[in-house]
Protein backbone atom coordinates (compact mmCIF):
# COMPACT_ATOMS: atom_id res chain seq x y z
CA UNK A 1 0.00 0.00 0.00
CA UNK A 2 1.16 3.33 -0.93
CA UNK A 3 1.83 5.74 1.71
CA UNK A 4 0.03 9.30 2.40
CA UNK A 5 3.48 10.76 0.90
CA UNK A 6 4.06 8.53 -2.42
CA UNK A 7 0.02 8.64 -2.72
CA UNK A 8 0.02 12.89 -2.55
CA UNK A 9 3.23 12.61 -5.24
CA UNK A 10 1.13 10.47 -7.71
CA UNK A 11 -1.54 12.49 -7.36
CA UNK A 12 0.21 15.84 -7.74
CA UNK A 13 2.04 13.89 -11.03
CA UNK A 14 -0.96 12.91 -12.29
CA UNK A 15 -2.30 16.29 -12.41
CA UNK A 16 0.50 18.07 -14.14
CA UNK A 17 0.14 14.91 -16.94
CA UNK A 18 -3.48 16.13 -17.16
CA UNK A 19 -2.80 19.96 -17.82
CA UNK A 20 -0.16 19.31 -20.08
CA UNK A 21 -2.09 16.86 -22.37
CA UNK A 22 -4.67 19.36 -21.90
CA UNK A 23 -2.54 22.47 -22.80
CA UNK A 24 -0.90 21.11 -25.74
CA UNK A 25 -4.22 19.30 -27.18
CA UNK A 26 -6.19 22.14 -26.93
CA UNK A 27 -4.46 25.56 -26.11
CA UNK A 28 -0.61 25.33 -27.84
CA UNK A 29 -1.44 27.37 -30.79
CA UNK A 30 -3.91 29.98 -29.68
CA UNK A 31 -2.69 33.52 -29.62
CA UNK A 32 -4.26 34.55 -25.87
CA UNK A 33 -0.75 34.82 -24.48
CA UNK A 34 -2.35 35.99 -21.23
CA UNK A 35 -4.83 33.34 -20.57
CA UNK A 36 -2.02 30.77 -21.56
CA UNK A 37 0.36 32.18 -19.00
CA UNK A 38 -2.42 31.79 -16.45
CA UNK A 39 -3.87 28.85 -17.49
CA UNK A 40 0.04 27.10 -16.69
CA UNK A 41 0.37 29.02 -13.75
CA UNK A 42 -2.89 27.23 -12.37
CA UNK A 43 -2.40 24.08 -13.54
CA UNK A 44 1.47 24.11 -11.38
CA UNK A 45 -0.26 25.57 -8.31
CA UNK A 46 -3.68 24.08 -8.76
CA UNK A 47 -1.39 20.07 -8.19
CA UNK A 48 0.65 20.88 -5.84
CA UNK A 49 -2.04 21.73 -3.23
CA UNK A 50 -5.35 19.71 -5.02
CA UNK A 51 -4.09 16.42 -3.26
CA UNK A 52 -4.55 18.00 0.28
CA UNK A 53 -7.95 19.04 -0.81
CA UNK A 54 -10.69 18.04 1.62
CA UNK A 55 -13.80 16.35 -0.58
CA UNK A 56 -15.97 15.22 1.13
CA UNK A 57 -18.22 11.71 1.10
CA UNK A 58 -21.37 12.71 2.35
CA UNK A 59 -22.89 8.99 1.72
CA UNK A 60 -20.22 6.75 3.32
CA UNK A 61 -20.64 2.61 2.25
CA UNK A 62 -21.86 0.37 4.21
CA UNK A 63 -19.40 -1.24 6.58
CA UNK A 64 -19.73 -3.80 9.23
CA UNK A 65 -17.78 -2.02 12.24
CA UNK A 66 -15.24 -4.26 13.19
CA UNK A 67 -15.19 -6.43 16.47
CA UNK A 68 -11.75 -6.61 17.91
CA UNK A 69 -10.48 -10.16 19.39
CA UNK A 70 -7.28 -10.06 20.83
CA UNK A 71 -4.91 -13.04 22.69
CA UNK A 72 -2.94 -11.87 25.10
CA UNK A 73 0.95 -13.07 24.49
CA UNK A 74 2.37 -15.48 26.65
CA UNK A 75 6.06 -16.77 27.52
CA UNK A 76 7.77 -19.06 24.86
CA UNK A 77 8.26 -22.50 26.04
CA UNK A 78 11.46 -23.32 27.81
CA UNK A 79 14.50 -24.16 25.70
CA UNK A 80 13.30 -22.71 22.62
CA UNK A 81 14.65 -19.59 21.17
CA UNK A 82 12.80 -17.51 19.01
CA UNK A 83 13.10 -17.64 15.57
CA UNK A 84 14.02 -13.98 13.96
CA UNK A 85 12.19 -13.56 10.76
CA UNK A 86 13.66 -11.27 7.81
CA UNK A 87 12.99 -7.84 8.00
CA UNK A 88 10.97 -6.96 5.16
CA UNK A 89 11.97 -3.85 2.79
CA UNK A 90 10.47 -1.00 3.26
CA UNK A 91 9.68 -0.14 -0.22
CA UNK A 92 7.64 3.05 0.30
CA UNK A 93 10.89 4.08 1.85
CA UNK A 94 12.89 3.56 -0.65
CA UNK A 95 10.84 4.89 -3.71
CA UNK A 96 10.71 8.56 -1.84
CA UNK A 97 14.29 8.34 -1.02
CA UNK A 98 15.36 8.31 -4.29
CA UNK A 99 12.40 10.31 -5.60
CA UNK A 100 13.73 13.04 -2.94
CA UNK A 101 17.32 12.47 -3.72
CA UNK A 102 16.25 13.87 -7.61
CA UNK A 103 14.49 16.50 -5.98
CA UNK A 104 17.67 17.75 -4.12
CA UNK A 105 19.58 17.31 -7.13
CA UNK A 106 17.00 19.66 -8.89
CA UNK A 107 16.90 22.38 -6.11
CA UNK A 108 20.69 22.46 -6.70
CA UNK A 109 21.21 22.92 -9.85
CA UNK A 110 18.46 25.73 -9.54
CA UNK A 111 21.08 27.00 -6.75
CA UNK A 112 24.18 27.19 -8.80
CA UNK A 113 21.68 28.99 -11.51
CA UNK A 114 21.27 31.75 -9.24
CA UNK A 115 24.38 32.12 -8.09
CA UNK A 116 26.12 32.72 -11.74
CA UNK A 117 23.18 35.10 -12.12
CA UNK A 118 24.98 36.97 -8.65
CA UNK A 119 28.30 36.53 -10.51
CA UNK A 120 27.32 38.26 -13.53
CA UNK A 121 25.15 41.06 -10.63
CA UNK A 122 29.09 42.03 -9.56
CA UNK A 123 30.78 41.97 -12.70
CA UNK A 124 28.01 44.54 -14.26
CA UNK A 125 27.70 48.59 -13.82
CA UNK A 126 24.75 50.39 -13.48
CA UNK A 127 23.74 52.66 -16.42
CA UNK A 128 20.88 54.70 -18.28
CA UNK A 129 20.47 53.59 -21.59
CA UNK A 130 17.30 55.44 -23.87
CA UNK A 131 15.98 56.63 -20.66
CA UNK A 132 15.71 52.80 -19.31
CA UNK A 133 18.25 51.46 -16.13
CA UNK A 134 20.03 48.61 -16.86
CA UNK A 135 22.99 46.91 -16.04
CA UNK A 136 26.21 46.78 -18.82
CA UNK A 137 27.55 43.58 -18.98
CA UNK A 138 30.87 43.22 -20.78
CA UNK A 139 31.63 40.82 -24.19
CA UNK A 140 29.00 39.65 -26.81
CA UNK A 141 26.53 38.02 -24.68
CA UNK A 142 22.61 37.69 -25.01
CA UNK A 143 20.21 40.45 -23.24
CA UNK A 144 17.87 38.94 -20.68
CA UNK A 145 16.31 40.17 -17.84
CA UNK A 146 15.87 38.48 -14.28
CA UNK A 147 13.53 40.09 -11.38
CA UNK A 148 13.36 43.98 -11.98
CA UNK A 149 16.78 44.67 -13.10
CA UNK A 150 17.87 44.17 -17.22
CA UNK A 151 21.22 43.04 -18.39
CA UNK A 152 22.78 43.87 -21.72
CA UNK A 153 25.97 45.11 -23.55
CA UNK A 154 24.68 48.51 -25.63
CA UNK A 155 27.90 48.77 -27.30
CA UNK A 156 26.67 45.34 -29.39
CA UNK A 157 23.31 46.51 -30.76
CA UNK A 158 22.56 48.90 -33.66
CA UNK A 159 20.27 51.92 -32.60
CA UNK A 160 16.99 50.30 -34.19
CA UNK A 161 17.54 46.94 -32.87
CA UNK A 162 19.14 48.20 -29.36
CA UNK A 163 15.58 50.12 -29.10
CA UNK A 164 13.55 46.63 -29.78
CA UNK A 165 15.54 44.50 -27.54
CA UNK A 166 14.75 47.63 -24.21
CA UNK A 167 11.50 47.18 -25.19
CA UNK A 168 11.01 43.41 -25.28
CA UNK A 169 13.12 43.09 -22.13
CA UNK A 170 10.83 46.10 -20.18
CA UNK A 171 7.85 43.64 -20.97
CA UNK A 172 8.85 41.16 -18.76
CA UNK A 173 10.20 43.19 -16.16
CA UNK A 174 6.86 45.33 -15.96
CA UNK A 175 4.63 41.60 -15.66
CA UNK A 176 7.16 40.05 -13.44
CA UNK A 177 7.90 37.24 -15.80
CA UNK A 178 10.77 36.09 -13.49
CA UNK A 179 8.34 34.91 -10.62
CA UNK A 180 6.47 32.61 -13.70
CA UNK A 181 10.61 31.45 -14.36
CA UNK A 182 11.05 30.74 -10.90
CA UNK A 183 7.92 28.95 -10.33
CA UNK A 184 8.50 26.69 -13.45
CA UNK A 185 12.43 25.49 -12.44
CA UNK A 186 10.80 25.12 -8.68
CA UNK A 187 7.86 22.02 -10.38
CA UNK A 188 10.27 21.07 -12.99
CA UNK A 189 12.63 20.27 -9.85
CA UNK A 190 9.97 19.08 -7.69
CA UNK A 191 8.52 16.52 -10.45
CA UNK A 192 11.88 15.44 -12.05
CA UNK A 193 10.48 12.27 -13.21
CA UNK A 194 7.81 13.50 -14.71
CA UNK A 195 7.61 14.25 -18.50
CA UNK A 196 5.09 17.07 -17.94
CA UNK A 197 6.72 19.53 -15.61
CA UNK A 198 9.69 19.41 -18.45
CA UNK A 199 6.64 20.18 -20.81
CA UNK A 200 4.82 22.60 -19.04
CA UNK A 201 7.97 24.60 -18.11
CA UNK A 202 9.35 24.57 -21.48
CA UNK A 203 5.96 25.53 -22.73
CA UNK A 204 5.61 28.28 -19.91
CA UNK A 205 8.57 29.92 -20.93
CA UNK A 206 7.90 29.58 -24.44
CA UNK A 207 4.38 31.77 -23.86
CA UNK A 208 6.89 34.23 -21.76
CA UNK A 209 8.83 35.38 -25.26
CA UNK A 210 5.48 35.15 -27.03
CA UNK A 211 3.65 37.20 -24.78
CA UNK A 212 6.65 39.86 -24.84
CA UNK A 213 6.92 39.68 -28.72
CA UNK A 214 3.23 40.11 -28.95
CA UNK A 215 3.53 43.74 -26.95
CA UNK A 216 6.71 44.83 -28.23
CA UNK A 217 5.20 44.31 -31.91
CA UNK A 218 2.28 46.17 -30.67
CA UNK A 219 4.51 49.05 -29.49
CA UNK A 220 4.83 49.95 -33.40
CA UNK A 221 8.12 47.88 -33.96
CA UNK A 222 8.40 46.57 -37.70
CA UNK A 223 7.57 42.96 -37.73
CA UNK A 224 10.65 41.57 -40.29
CA UNK A 225 12.84 44.08 -38.88
CA UNK A 226 12.31 42.56 -35.11
CA UNK A 227 12.18 38.66 -36.28
CA UNK A 228 16.13 39.89 -38.04
CA UNK A 229 17.32 41.59 -34.85
CA UNK A 230 15.76 38.18 -33.16
CA UNK A 231 17.91 35.65 -35.87
CA UNK A 232 21.38 37.85 -35.31
CA UNK A 233 21.03 38.09 -31.13
CA UNK A 234 20.57 33.98 -31.24
CA UNK A 235 24.10 34.23 -32.90
CA UNK A 236 25.44 35.83 -29.27
CA UNK A 237 27.02 34.30 -26.50
CA UNK A 238 24.30 32.89 -24.53
CA UNK A 239 23.00 34.43 -20.98
CA UNK A 240 22.69 32.37 -18.27
CA UNK A 241 20.37 29.01 -18.40
CA UNK A 242 18.13 30.23 -15.69
CA UNK A 243 16.96 33.24 -18.17
CA UNK A 244 18.56 32.66 -21.57
CA UNK A 245 15.92 31.19 -24.28
CA UNK A 246 17.72 31.76 -27.55
CA UNK A 247 17.56 27.83 -28.77
CA UNK A 248 16.63 27.25 -32.47
CA UNK A 249 13.65 25.42 -31.67
CA UNK A 250 12.25 28.51 -29.38
CA UNK A 251 13.33 31.00 -31.97
CA UNK A 252 11.53 29.07 -34.55
CA UNK A 253 8.15 28.84 -32.78
CA UNK A 254 8.53 32.83 -31.82
CA UNK A 255 9.02 33.66 -34.92
CA UNK A 256 6.32 30.90 -36.34
CA UNK A 257 3.14 33.06 -33.54
CA UNK A 258 4.33 36.21 -34.53
CA UNK A 259 3.26 35.20 -38.00
CA UNK A 260 -0.14 33.76 -36.83
CA UNK A 261 -3.58 35.12 -37.20
CA UNK A 262 -5.14 36.20 -33.93
CA UNK A 263 -7.04 33.74 -32.65
CA UNK A 264 -11.22 34.37 -33.17
CA UNK A 265 -13.04 34.91 -30.04
CA UNK A 266 -14.95 31.20 -30.44
CA UNK A 267 -11.80 29.86 -29.90
CA UNK A 268 -12.06 30.97 -26.05
CA UNK A 269 -14.40 27.55 -26.18
CA UNK A 270 -11.37 25.72 -25.53
CA UNK A 271 -10.66 27.30 -22.06
CA UNK A 272 -13.84 25.78 -21.10
CA UNK A 273 -13.20 22.59 -22.33
CA UNK A 274 -9.50 22.00 -20.71
CA UNK A 275 -10.17 23.61 -17.96
CA UNK A 276 -13.12 22.22 -16.51
CA UNK A 277 -12.05 18.44 -17.78
CA UNK A 278 -8.61 18.17 -15.88
CA UNK A 279 -10.26 19.49 -12.53
CA UNK A 280 -13.19 16.91 -13.11
CA UNK A 281 -10.60 14.41 -13.56
CA UNK A 282 -8.52 15.43 -10.82
CA UNK A 283 -11.03 15.99 -8.54
CA UNK A 284 -13.59 13.26 -9.39
CA UNK A 285 -10.40 10.90 -8.58
CA UNK A 286 -9.99 11.99 -5.08
CA UNK A 287 -13.84 11.65 -4.47
CA UNK A 288 -13.69 8.53 -5.55
CA UNK A 289 -11.54 7.86 -2.87
CA UNK A 290 -12.87 9.38 -0.08
CA UNK A 291 -16.19 7.61 -0.90
CA UNK A 292 -14.75 4.34 -0.83
CA UNK A 293 -12.54 4.45 2.04
CA UNK A 294 -14.95 3.46 4.51
CA UNK A 295 -14.36 3.23 8.29
CA UNK A 296 -11.22 2.72 9.23
CA UNK A 297 -10.87 -1.35 10.94
CA UNK A 298 -8.28 -0.87 13.54
CA UNK A 299 -5.17 -2.21 13.38
CA UNK A 300 -5.61 -4.65 15.86
CA UNK A 301 -8.49 -6.21 13.93
CA UNK A 302 -6.24 -7.05 10.97
CA UNK A 303 -4.09 -8.50 13.22
CA UNK A 304 -6.53 -10.41 15.24
CA UNK A 305 -8.39 -11.87 11.94
CA UNK A 306 -4.42 -12.70 10.54
CA UNK A 307 -3.61 -14.79 13.91
CA UNK A 308 -3.14 -18.54 12.77
CA UNK A 309 -5.63 -20.82 14.91
CA UNK A 310 -3.84 -21.34 18.31
CA UNK A 311 -6.13 -23.59 19.75
CA UNK A 312 -4.06 -26.46 17.83
CA UNK A 313 -0.69 -24.59 18.94
CA UNK A 314 1.79 -25.66 21.56
CA UNK A 315 2.18 -21.93 23.28
CA UNK A 316 -1.22 -22.90 25.87
CA UNK A 317 -4.91 -24.40 25.11
CA UNK A 318 -8.11 -21.87 24.22
CA UNK A 319 -11.08 -23.33 23.94
CA UNK A 320 -14.01 -20.78 21.69
CA UNK A 321 -18.02 -21.30 22.59
CA UNK A 322 -20.14 -20.05 20.13
CA UNK A 323 -23.99 -19.77 21.34
CA UNK A 324 -23.18 -22.00 24.20
CA UNK A 325 -21.45 -25.10 22.26
CA UNK A 326 -17.82 -25.48 21.66
CA UNK A 327 -16.80 -23.95 18.29
CA UNK A 328 -13.61 -22.38 16.54
CA UNK A 329 -11.90 -19.04 15.28
CA UNK A 330 -13.16 -20.06 11.25
CA UNK A 331 -16.82 -20.54 12.71
CA UNK A 332 -16.54 -17.11 14.51
CA UNK A 333 -14.79 -15.60 11.57
CA UNK A 334 -17.78 -17.39 9.35
CA UNK A 335 -19.79 -15.30 11.56
CA UNK A 336 -19.54 -12.32 10.63
CA UNK A 337 -18.25 -9.23 13.25
CA UNK A 338 -21.96 -7.72 12.43
CA UNK A 339 -23.95 -10.77 13.70
CA UNK A 340 -22.21 -10.53 17.01
CA UNK A 341 -24.10 -9.79 19.83
CA UNK A 342 -21.14 -10.01 23.07
CA UNK A 343 -17.82 -11.53 23.77
CA UNK A 344 -16.10 -12.60 26.50
CA UNK A 345 -12.73 -13.58 27.41
CA UNK A 346 -12.03 -15.40 30.37
CA UNK A 347 -9.13 -17.23 31.52
CA UNK A 348 -7.22 -18.86 34.73
CA UNK A 349 -9.72 -20.57 36.84
CA UNK A 350 -12.77 -18.98 35.42
CA UNK A 351 -12.19 -20.84 32.16
CA UNK A 352 -11.44 -23.79 33.21
CA UNK A 353 -14.54 -23.18 35.58
CA UNK A 354 -16.82 -23.24 32.20
CA UNK A 355 -15.21 -25.41 30.17
CA UNK A 356 -14.23 -27.84 33.02
CA UNK A 357 -11.24 -28.73 30.88
CA UNK A 358 -7.91 -28.47 32.73
CA UNK A 359 -5.75 -27.82 30.15
CA UNK A 360 -7.66 -24.73 29.12
CA UNK A 361 -5.92 -21.43 30.00
CA UNK A 362 -8.34 -19.38 28.04
CA UNK A 363 -11.84 -19.38 27.02
CA UNK A 364 -13.74 -17.46 24.52
CA UNK A 365 -17.61 -16.86 24.17
CA UNK A 366 -19.38 -15.51 21.29
CA UNK A 367 -23.16 -15.35 20.76
CA UNK A 368 -24.45 -14.71 17.91
CA UNK A 369 -27.59 -11.93 17.43
CA UNK A 370 -29.61 -14.71 15.83
CA UNK A 371 -29.58 -16.75 19.23
CA UNK A 372 -28.98 -14.41 21.68
CA UNK A 373 -32.36 -14.99 23.66
CA UNK A 374 -32.64 -18.45 22.72
CA UNK A 375 -33.39 -20.24 26.44
CA UNK A 376 -30.06 -22.37 26.07
CA UNK A 377 -27.81 -19.91 25.39
CA UNK A 378 -29.14 -17.30 28.42
CA UNK A 379 -28.79 -20.16 30.44
CA UNK A 380 -24.99 -20.76 29.12
CA UNK A 381 -24.70 -17.04 29.67
CA UNK A 382 -26.11 -16.50 32.96
CA UNK A 383 -23.05 -19.41 33.55
CA UNK A 384 -20.23 -17.14 32.18
CA UNK A 385 -21.82 -13.79 33.75
CA UNK A 386 -21.39 -16.01 36.89
CA UNK A 387 -17.67 -16.36 36.56
CA UNK A 388 -17.02 -13.36 35.35
CA UNK A 389 -18.42 -11.69 38.59
CA UNK A 390 -16.10 -13.79 40.55
CA UNK A 391 -13.04 -13.45 38.59
CA UNK A 392 -13.76 -9.24 38.87
CA UNK A 393 -13.96 -9.44 42.57
CA UNK A 394 -10.76 -11.22 42.81
CA UNK A 395 -7.44 -9.31 42.80
CA UNK A 396 -6.61 -8.96 38.81
CA UNK A 397 -3.07 -10.80 38.56
CA UNK A 398 -0.53 -9.35 36.13
CA UNK A 399 -0.61 -9.56 32.78
CA UNK A 400 0.94 -12.46 31.13
CA UNK A 401 5.05 -11.88 29.89
CA UNK A 402 5.31 -10.85 26.73
CA UNK A 403 6.49 -13.33 24.18
CA UNK A 404 10.33 -12.45 23.74
CA UNK A 405 10.68 -10.80 20.78
CA UNK A 406 13.76 -11.15 18.19
CA UNK A 407 15.95 -7.57 18.49
CA UNK A 408 14.63 -4.73 16.55
CA UNK A 409 11.33 -6.10 16.11
CA UNK A 410 9.02 -3.11 16.58
CA UNK A 411 6.46 -3.36 19.50
CA UNK A 412 2.93 -3.93 19.70
CA UNK A 413 0.14 -2.02 20.02
CA UNK A 414 -2.86 -4.17 21.08
CA UNK A 415 -6.61 -2.50 21.48
CA UNK A 416 -9.95 -4.23 22.57
CA UNK A 417 -13.08 -2.38 21.81
CA UNK A 418 -16.06 -3.70 23.18
CA UNK A 419 -14.69 -6.61 24.67
CA UNK A 420 -15.59 -7.60 28.14
CA UNK A 421 -12.55 -9.20 30.23
CA UNK A 422 -12.17 -11.19 33.13
CA UNK A 423 -9.45 -12.81 34.95
CA UNK A 424 -9.02 -15.32 37.97
CA UNK A 425 -5.94 -16.04 39.54
CA UNK A 426 -4.14 -19.65 37.72
CA UNK A 427 -4.71 -23.00 39.70
CA UNK A 428 -2.53 -24.64 41.45
CA UNK A 429 -3.31 -27.43 38.50
CA UNK A 430 -1.71 -24.77 36.08
CA UNK A 431 1.66 -25.59 34.85
CA UNK A 432 4.61 -23.24 36.67
CA UNK A 433 5.70 -22.28 33.39
CA UNK A 434 2.51 -20.34 32.59
CA UNK A 435 2.90 -18.27 35.98
CA UNK A 436 3.83 -15.22 35.42
CA UNK A 437 6.95 -13.51 36.27
CA UNK A 438 8.56 -10.38 36.47
CA UNK A 439 7.20 -6.75 37.89
CA UNK A 440 3.31 -5.90 36.70
CA UNK A 441 2.09 -3.33 34.12
CA UNK A 442 1.40 0.09 34.72
CA UNK A 443 -2.16 0.70 34.50
CA UNK A 444 -3.60 3.89 33.31
CA UNK A 445 -7.52 4.69 33.90
CA UNK A 446 -8.66 7.38 31.90
CA UNK A 447 -5.67 9.05 32.22
CA UNK A 448 -4.11 8.72 35.50
CA UNK A 449 -2.03 5.96 37.30
CA UNK A 450 -3.46 3.41 39.48
CA UNK A 451 -2.05 0.49 41.30
CA UNK A 452 -5.64 -1.53 41.20
CA UNK A 453 -5.28 -2.28 37.36
CA UNK A 454 -8.77 -3.64 36.73
CA UNK A 455 -9.99 -4.04 40.15
CA UNK A 456 -11.99 -1.19 40.57
CA UNK A 457 -13.93 -1.15 37.27
CA UNK A 458 -16.78 -2.77 36.48
CA UNK A 459 -16.04 -4.95 32.79
CA UNK A 460 -19.31 -2.94 31.81
CA UNK A 461 -17.89 0.33 32.30
CA UNK A 462 -14.73 -0.04 29.60
CA UNK A 463 -15.27 1.85 26.40
CA UNK A 464 -11.70 0.86 25.22
CA UNK A 465 -8.38 -1.31 26.63
CA UNK A 466 -4.78 -0.40 24.91
CA UNK A 467 -2.01 -2.45 25.40
CA UNK A 468 1.71 -0.73 24.62
CA UNK A 469 4.69 -2.88 25.04
CA UNK A 470 8.20 -2.71 23.92
CA UNK A 471 10.18 0.80 23.51
CA UNK A 472 6.51 2.56 23.20
CA UNK A 473 5.85 1.33 26.62
CA UNK A 474 9.19 2.69 28.18
CA UNK A 475 8.63 6.50 26.68
CA UNK A 476 5.35 6.23 28.34
CA UNK A 477 6.38 4.88 32.13
CA UNK A 478 10.07 4.76 31.89
CA UNK A 479 11.68 1.89 33.52
CA UNK A 480 8.57 0.67 35.04
CA UNK A 481 6.57 -0.09 31.80
CA UNK A 482 9.01 -2.76 31.31
CA UNK A 483 6.05 -5.17 31.50
CA UNK A 484 3.51 -3.10 29.25
CA UNK A 485 1.02 -0.42 29.76
CA UNK A 486 -2.13 -0.51 29.79
CA UNK A 487 -4.33 2.45 29.18
CA UNK A 488 -8.42 1.79 30.24
CA UNK A 489 -10.85 4.41 28.91
CA UNK A 490 -14.13 4.28 30.75
CA UNK A 491 -17.57 4.80 29.35
CA UNK A 492 -18.12 7.59 31.62
CA UNK A 493 -15.50 9.49 31.06
CA UNK A 494 -14.50 9.22 27.50
CA UNK A 495 -15.89 12.23 26.25
CA UNK A 496 -13.62 13.94 29.19
CA UNK A 497 -11.15 16.95 27.75
CA UNK A 498 -8.31 15.67 29.77
CA UNK A 499 -9.23 12.29 28.94
CA UNK A 500 -9.63 13.05 25.44
CA UNK A 501 -6.51 14.91 25.34
CA UNK A 502 -4.41 11.96 27.02
CA UNK A 503 -5.35 9.38 24.27
CA UNK A 504 -4.68 11.24 21.64
CA UNK A 505 -1.10 12.29 23.12
CA UNK A 506 -0.92 8.37 23.37
CA UNK A 507 -2.11 8.06 19.40
CA UNK A 508 -5.32 6.19 20.60
CA UNK A 509 -8.28 7.04 18.69
CA UNK A 510 -11.98 7.73 20.03
CA UNK A 511 -14.14 4.78 19.61
CA UNK A 512 -16.73 5.51 16.57
CA UNK A 513 -19.89 6.33 17.42
CA UNK A 514 -22.46 4.00 16.90
CA UNK A 515 -24.56 5.13 13.89
CA UNK A 516 -28.19 7.14 14.71
CA UNK A 517 -31.32 5.30 13.25
CA UNK A 518 -31.54 6.78 10.16
CA UNK A 519 -34.30 9.13 9.24
CA UNK A 520 -35.56 9.98 5.24
CA UNK A 521 -34.97 13.86 6.17
CA UNK A 522 -32.23 16.25 5.84
CA UNK A 523 -32.88 19.63 4.17
CA UNK A 524 -30.67 21.00 0.86
CA UNK A 525 -29.35 23.73 3.30
CA UNK A 526 -28.42 21.58 5.87
CA UNK A 527 -26.34 19.05 3.22
CA UNK A 528 -24.81 22.33 2.23
CA UNK A 529 -23.84 23.58 5.48
CA UNK A 530 -22.05 20.26 6.34
CA UNK A 531 -20.32 20.57 3.00
CA UNK A 532 -18.86 24.02 3.35
CA UNK A 533 -18.37 24.15 6.64
CA UNK A 534 -16.86 20.52 7.42
CA UNK A 535 -15.56 19.25 3.80
CA UNK A 536 -13.41 16.50 5.73
CA UNK A 537 -16.18 15.09 7.52
CA UNK A 538 -18.50 11.73 6.77
CA UNK A 539 -21.96 12.05 7.15
CA UNK A 540 -22.82 8.97 9.58
CA UNK A 541 -26.91 9.36 9.50
CA UNK A 542 -29.53 11.35 10.58
CA UNK A 543 -31.74 11.14 13.73
CA UNK A 544 -34.95 13.21 14.53
CA UNK A 545 -35.02 15.11 18.02
CA UNK A 546 -38.60 15.10 18.80
CA UNK A 547 -39.54 18.27 21.11
CA UNK A 548 -41.39 17.96 24.19
CA UNK A 549 -44.00 20.16 23.53
CA UNK A 550 -45.72 20.38 20.18
CA UNK A 551 -43.11 22.24 18.42
CA UNK A 552 -41.80 20.89 15.13
CA UNK A 553 -39.39 18.25 15.71
CA UNK A 554 -35.41 18.95 14.80
CA UNK A 555 -32.65 16.63 12.68
CA UNK A 556 -29.59 15.84 14.44
CA UNK A 557 -26.90 14.63 11.72
CA UNK A 558 -23.82 12.55 13.34
CA UNK A 559 -20.42 13.17 11.56
CA UNK A 560 -16.57 12.05 12.14
CA UNK A 561 -13.90 14.43 11.34
CA UNK A 562 -11.29 11.50 11.07
CA UNK A 563 -11.90 9.59 13.97
CA UNK A 564 -14.05 12.31 16.60
CA UNK A 565 -17.85 12.35 16.62
CA UNK A 566 -19.71 15.31 16.29
CA UNK A 567 -23.41 16.24 16.41
CA UNK A 568 -25.01 19.22 14.30
CA UNK A 569 -28.69 19.85 14.61
CA UNK A 570 -31.00 21.57 12.36
CA UNK A 571 -34.47 22.59 11.90
CA UNK A 572 -37.28 20.98 9.47
CA UNK A 573 -36.00 23.84 6.86
CA UNK A 574 -32.20 22.82 7.24
CA UNK A 575 -31.08 25.68 9.03
CA UNK A 576 -27.97 25.21 11.37
CA UNK A 577 -28.85 25.31 15.26
CA UNK A 578 -26.35 24.41 17.58
CA UNK A 579 -23.21 21.73 17.75
CA UNK A 580 -22.04 19.51 20.20
CA UNK A 581 -19.58 16.63 20.71
CA UNK A 582 -22.30 14.85 23.09
CA UNK A 583 -25.73 13.59 21.26
CA UNK A 584 -28.93 15.84 21.74
CA UNK A 585 -31.26 12.53 21.85
CA UNK A 586 -32.01 12.11 25.41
Amino acid sequence: MLSPTLLYLLKANGALLLFALAYFGLLRRLTFFTLNRFYLLFALLFSAVYPALPVPALLPPVAAVPVVLVLPEVTTAAGLSPVTAPAPVDWNAVVLAVYVAGVALGLLRLLVQLLSLARLLRLSRPAVVSGAAVRVLPGDVSPFSFGSTIYLNPARHPAPELAAVLRHEQVHVRHWHTLDVLLAHLAQAAAWCNPAAWLLRRALLDNLEFLADHAALQSGLDRRAYQYSLLRLSQAQPGPALVSHFTFPTLKNRVAMMNTPLSSTGQLARYFVAGPLVLAAALGFSGARAQGAGPVVPVAAHEASAQPDREHTTDYHITHYLDGKVSSIADELKLGAENVASMVALKGGAARKISGNPQDEYVMVMTSKQNQNRPDVLAFNQKVAAAEARAASTRPVPAPAARRRPAGQPSSVRTVQGVRLASAPASSAAPAASQPSGPPPVYYVDGKVTRDGLANVAPDAIASVNVFKGEKARELAGNAGAAGVVVITTKQRQDAPEVRAFNEKLGIAASPPAPAASVPYLAAPALAYITQHYPAARLLGVSEVKAADATPSHYQANIVMGRRPAYLLFDAQGQFISESYTSYLK
